[in-house]
């Protein structure tokens, strides 16, 4: 059940940052902050991956990315964790791993935490780009929530 939910949580992460993206380039949105909030969702999707799967890092946690490029980072990012999550054994959600963040201050944390951590900090930067959105006098995305998304695609 929590090998599923996990592939759930991680579908529903790839379907938000699809809508929002669609959303920034059907209004064809330039604003600075919210091309770097979206990006960061992006690379920090990348960093985490990467910090889990041990992978050295290539990534910028606050570098901005194009229409183009950020659609092939939604891409690129479901598809390493898919191909990750699709082989999880409960031994490797439990495992203690090391890793430093973008400060280079060192922690260490459970892979299963991690995992959750990715989509929330998404949901919250993906929340933080509709509000300017709406400060902007733009139209921010459809509900991107969670819940919306088991709406849509669940068969209840």
């Amino acid at each position: 059940m929590l090998y599923s939910y996990i592939q759930k949580l991680y579908a529903y992460n790839d379907w938000a940052n699809k809508e929002v993206l669609k959303t920034l380039q059907n209004q064809a949105v330039t604003d600075e902050y919210c091309l770097k909030m979206f990006s960061h969702v992006l690379n920090a999707q990348f960093i985490w991956h990467r910090r889990v799967t041990e992978i050295t890092n290539t990534y910028k946690i606050w570098d901005v990315w194009s229409f183009e490029q950020l659609q092939t980072a939604i891409d690129d990012s479901y598809a390493g964790w898919k191909s990750y999550i699709d082989v999880l054994q409960e031994a490797e959600l439990e495992r203690t791993f090391s890793y430093q963040n973008s400060a280079g201050d060192s922690f260490q944390s459970r892979v299963l935490d991690c995992l959750m951590h990715c989509v929330n900090h998404a949901t919250h930067h993906r929340a933080q780009v509709g509000r300017r959105l709406r400060e902007l006098g733009l139209i921010p995305p459809p509900s991107v929530d969670y819940i919306a998304y088991c709406r849509i695609f669940d068969k209840i």
